[in-house]
């Protein structure tokens, strides 16, 4: 991907995107839809997922009869939220020190609760929507041990949990350090140089938000739901108690609200975003674990924190069978030149990042050997270059639609949360609904970082991409100064590019061993020979073009050699 391509229109959802294991079987309300797409709403959410629903559902709480309409441009709840890891876990305490200097101690305070709040509201939600029990949200309260393969990253996880437990002392029985030997003798985890231990939830976030649409619609006559609406453009309506014009296949909405709930893909309609919420492709995985490995699913998530600032994440579900939800690999495929930083293709895998995914288990959990694959699919997050979310009023000069004055709506937004959806999205939603209801603002700062979260034009300046491009994008190879200065200009270039190539050669030769080994491991043999083929075609064209390269170079050599024998 070349220069800021990544900030494109991201365009709509893919029609059809790889098979989640999370949606097996569809949820019956999979392609909902009206008889007759409605012609008028109080509010139109686009997007059906965690975000939208909450939005949906607060509204309705505040106001039972209000107009609400939920449309999604494929399956209901087909996007991040039936795709994810099905984790639910704050993760504040790796860079609390930094947040709270960033932001001061009472605003990284209220961030932290903010986040923490989610497992207990997904808790609440998942009793109210599922009332003998957990069953279908397969909803648990786990400890998630954070593994850290990186002496220098442990230290800081360490330092920032000593920070957050400074402010909140009260939880210093909830949070635990286990050194590199413990976390091999206690957790079967060899290599990890410590492990933070910390409270956190798992659950099946599909089954969670379909049944709770399934119940808003059986409650509220007045709510709609569409699948297979996608929103083709909002525009003016020169009526001022309805002033958006939302166009779908299927028909316009005349609305007075409009909120955005589209996360990675939230700058299609509000192009004035393509640089504040960046699309980010994920890799996931579910793996059918040996009979050897334990099966702790109900007390246990798993994150695995690597050398460089990648991480991947796994859950296990809590039944006999076991499986493992593993998901991660952006940083393992950025060493081989895969760049998932503005990608929102989720009809396709990311292979490199999934090799890395289907090795995890074997090489670093004891007892692991003999897991295979089950089935792997992708999905699309968005990401912030600030790692918080947008969440809020949408300010007239960020949309492409202009009310005329007078105008009685607003266009809203939640969206940008950076990968970390369940502990933001639900009390966000709760936010946004509490704003368009016109609630006290001193009520809504009780639980919501109003001002971290905000559209302003000081945060959205601020904004910095670097921070994401150092993390997804590989860096060009830097060469010595000495060498460039006695290079020619030509020379120099071609230098470079050899350089480039030479590295890209290297590291793909690494990615083949580690897939050679992954094949030994995994017994899904199409997938398998497919990957080989792909991994080794790239090394082979890799190789050819230092080739040709090479040969440029010689030429190049010879030409300033005759031009120096002519002086």
């Amino acid at each position: 991907m070349a220069g800021d391509d990544y900030i494109a229109d991201p365009g709509l959802p893919h029609p059809a995107p790889t098979e989640s294991y999370w949606q097996c079987p569809p949820h019956a309300l999979a392609s909902h839809q009206s008889a007759q797409l409605p012609t008028e709403a109080s509010v139109v959410i686009i997007g059906s997922g965690i975000t939208g629903t909450s939005v949906a559902y607060h509204l309705l709480q505040r106001n039972p009869h209000l107009q609400v309409v939920i449309v999604e441009a494929r399956t209901i709840t087909s996007g991040a939220t039936g795709r994810n890891g099905g984790h639910c876990k704050d993760v504040s305490f790796k860079t609390y020190r930094q947040t709270r200097e960033r932001i001061g101690r009472d605003a990284a305070m209220r961030l932290v609760n903010f986040r923490r709040s989610h497992v207990d509201e997904t808790r609440r939600l998942a009793q109210e929507v599922h009332d003998e029990g957990f069953g279908e949200a397969q909803f648990r309260d786990v400890q998630s041990l954070t593994a850290v393969y990186d002496q220098g990253i442990f230290e800081g996880f360490k330092d920032g949990l000593e920070a957050l437990l400074e402010d909140f002392p009260e939880w210093r029985d909830q949070y635990s350090i286990i050194n590199g030997h413990e976390s091999h003798e206690k957790h079967g985890m060899p290599g990890a140089h410590g492990i933070i231990a910390s409270p956190a939830a798992a659950l099946w976030p599909y089954r969670l938000i379909t049944g709770s649409l399934e119940r808003l619609l059986s409650k509220h006559k007045s709510f709609s739901l569409e699948a297979q609406t996608p929103v083709l453009s909002i525009s003016a309506n020169d009526v001022p108690s309805h002033p958006y014009l939302v166009r779908t296949p299927r028909g316009t909405i005349r609305t007075q609200h409009v909120v955005h709930c589209t996360n990675g893909h939230a700058s299609h309609l509000l192009p004035a975003l393509a640089s504040k919420i960046i699309p980010v492709r994920g890799q996931m995985s579910v793996q059918t674990p040996s009979s050897e490995l334990p099966r702790l699913g109900h007390s246990y998530s798993w994150s695995l924190c690597w050398p460089g600032g990648g991480f991947d994440y796994m859950t296990q579900a809590g039944d006999a069978e076991g499986l493992v939800f593993l998901g991660g690999g952006a940083q393992q495929a950025k060493e081989v030149g895969v760049v998932e930083l503005g990608v929102t293709d989720d009809s396709a895998l990311n292979k490199p990042g999934l090799a890395h995914l289907c090795s995890i288990l074997p090489n670093h959990f004891e007892a692991a050997e003999g897991t295979t694959l089950k089935q792997a699919w992708t999905g699309v997050m968005g990401f912030t270059p600030d790692a918080f979310p947008l969440v809020g009023k949408v300010p007239q000069e960020l949309t492409p639609t202009k009310l005329s004055i007078g105008a009685a709506g607003n266009e809203w937004i939640a969206a940008g949360f950076s990968g970390y959806g369940m502990v933001h999205c639900w009390q966000s939603g709760r936010a946004l609904a509490d704003m368009i209801s016109g609630q006290p603002q001193d009520t809504i700062d009780e639980y919501f970082p109003t001002e971290q979260f905000a559209l302003s034009r000081k945060r959205l300046e601020g904004m910095n991409l670097e921070t994401l491009r150092a993390f997804f994008v590989p860096n060009p190879p830097e060469i010595p100064r000495s060498h460039l200065e006695t290079e020619s200009p030509h020379e120099h270039q071609q230098s470079l590019l050899l350089s480039r190539i030479i590295t890209n050669v290297e590291k793909l030769n690494e990615a083949v061993m580690v897939l050679n080994k992954s094949l030994q491991e995994i017994n899904v043999q199409n997938m398998n020979v497919e990957l080989v083929a792909q991994m080794f075609k790239n090394y082979q064209s890799n190789v050819l073009f230092h080739l040709e390269a090479t040969d440029s170079l010689k030429d190049s050599t010879s030409m300033a050699r005759a031009a120096e024998g002519d002086d």
